[in-house]
């Protein structure tokens, strides 16, 4: 696993630094990244309407509804 998260970092530093993007006049994107001026938060709690129904799904992938699971 860490091999391959290596190779993947070296992949992004190379794509981000390295090739121009004809798309981006031939700049490179680190060149053209800026960092949003916004703080992240994380996500408000989330709410739902009264007809929607909030289901449970279990590691094993059953879907729970009212406390029955699906076949």
């Amino acid at each position: 696993m860490l091999q391959q998260q290596a190779r993947f970092d070296r992949f992004i530093e190379q794509f981000n630094k390295d090739g121009p993007h004809q798309a981006l006049g031939m700049q490179v994107p680190a060149d053209r990244y800026a960092r949003s001026p916004r703080v992240y938060r994380g996500l408000q709690e989330l709410t739902y309407p009264f007809t929607d129904h909030t289901i449970a799904v279990t590691r094993c992938d059953r879907i729970c509804f009212r406390g029955a699971r699906s076949i």
